[in-house]
Parts: C-alpha cells; sequence; structure tokens
C-alpha cells in the first residue's frame, strides 16, 4: 500500500514537473526515472510479500509417542481446521531448528510409523502445519528412546535394587497403562549430591513401555543414584512421581 501511494506521488510529481518545462530534456529525464522508480517499488513489494515465509496462527498439538519398538517409533498428534496437511521433522537432539522433514501428510491424517531407526538411540520429534498462508510453529518436542539391539543393563521398576558396571550404559523402563495420554519424563540423580545427573525430556504416551538410556553413564562417577519416573496429567499443573528406584554404578 505504501508503495502504490508513492507511485502516485511519483507519477504527480513527473506530471507537475512535465507541465511546468514540458519539452526541457531535464524534465522528460525526472518523469522517467521518477515513474521507473515507482513501478520498480511496487513491484518489489509484491514479489517480498509473496517470497517472505508467511506463518499460520494455530499449530499442531497434542504430537506423543503410541508405541516404541527396536527399528521403529509410532507417533500420533491432533489435527487442525483449515490446513493443507502436516510436516513431520526429526532429530537426535532436542533442536527443532536442526530438525530435518521426514515425511509429510494430507490434512485427513495424524499418526506416522517411523521405520528404519538405530536401536538405543535417542529420537525427538516435531510437527507443523501448512497451507496457503505458509507453516505453522513447530508443535511440542515428543521424544522417545528405541531399545538397544543387545543385552543393556536394564531396570524394571519392580526390582528392588539394581547394580550396573562401570562403563555400562544403562536402560530404564517404566510400564504405563492410561486412558489418555499423559506427560512423562525419566531423571537420574546423585544421591552424594542431590544433584540432577541426567533429566529426559518430556514426551507424551498414553500406554506402552516408557524407555530411558542414559549414555552419558559411561562419564559417571561411581556411586548410589536414583531412577525416578514423573507424569503429568491433562488436569494436573505439577509432575508427580510414579516410580523412583535406588542403582549403584560399580568400579
Amino acid at each position: 500500500m505504501a508503495h502504490a501511494v508513492l507511485w502516485c506521488l511519483g507519477s504527480r510529481l513527473g506530471y507537475i514537473i512535465f507541465c511546468s518545462a514540458a519539452n526541457h530534456p531535464l524534465s522528460i529525464f525526472l518523469v522517467q526515472k521518477v515513474w521507473y522508480w515507482a513501478v520498480w517499488e511496487a513491484v518489489n513489494e509484491v514479489f517480498s510479500q509473496m517470497l517472505s515465509p508467511q506463518t499460520l496462527n494455530v499449530k499442531p498439538s497434542g504430537l506423543y509417542v503410541v508405541s516404541v519398538k527396536k527399528n521403529s517409533i509410532e507417533l500420533k498428534w491432533n489435527q487442525i481446521k483449515n490446513v493443507s496437511g502436516y510436516t513431520l521433522y526429526r532429530n537426535t537432539s532436542d533442536n527443532a531448528n536442526q530438525a530435518i522433514a521426514i515425511a509429510g501428510f494430507p490434512a485427513n491424517t495424524a499418526n506416522y510409523i517411523d521405520s528404519g531407526l538405530s536401536p538405543g538411540t535417542s529420537y525427538y520429534y516435531w510437527v507443523r502445519a501448512y497451507n496457503i498462508y505458509g507453516l505453522s510453529e513447530y508443535s511440542d518436542t515428543a521424544f522417545a528412546s528405541t531399545p538397544s539391539s543387545g543385552k543393556p543393563a536394564k531396570l524394571k521398576m519392580k526390582d528392588a535394587f539394581f547394580n550396573i558396571s562401570k562403563g555400562e550404559i544403562p536402560e530404564f523402563s517404566y510400564m504405563l497403562n492410561e486412558d489418555s495420554p499423559v506427560a512423562i519424563k525419566g531423571r537420574i540423580v546423585d544421591l552424594a549430591t542431590g544433584n540432577i545427573a541426567y533429566e529426559a525430556p518430556e514426551t507424551y504416551m498414553s500406554s506402552g513401555e516408557y524407555r530411558l538410556i542414559w549414555e552419558q553413564a559411561d562419564r559417571a562417577e561411581s556411586g548410589v543414584y536414583l531412577i525416578e519416573f514423573l507424569i503429568k496429567k491433562s488436569n494436573q499443573l505439577k509432575f508427580k512421581t510414579v516410580a523412583r528406584e535406588r542403582f549403584i554404578i560399580a568400579n
């Protein structure tokens, strides 16, 4: 709009100059330059609006992990109205800006099984919607770790106590059985200092086995640690600890 006004002003300015000195070479030069400038500015504005990224005012919600297997992770999300489709992104670190788009879906699709994954690896997911106006923001993060192909140290929360050897990578799991998706996360606390040694990002699941792989355990000091699993339901404001157990990293 601003450039259209400038175009009109430029045209009128050229007209005034032209009328005041109709045959003067300078007036003809100014008329041409002002008119060319006005047209260029108007065209440039149109192309800038066409090429500049647009965003939707709403983003997909409810992205959560349905099930986890050694080589695949199944995900679901909530559909939103007035979109053309969705794009799913994946990363092995909690950074959406560096995530890679792995699949696109029509507007009536809200689930996907990501296959061909590496065992014993943590994956982070985001989904974005799109339509003629552009892309939405990234959804909240969904996180899951595929189980290892070998036989890593593993703790079921029914175990009373658990020892792992120095340099071994522990894998912990917790069985969920909820009617609707809940937020869940796991963390490991160093009981000697009270500090959190590792905390996995929260993700959403309804039922199945949630796994936490502590890949940095080989750099941890020997001692007694605590594994905790926490969940937060949709009607709760804070996470609540649902299971905790001690374990030892031995020399």
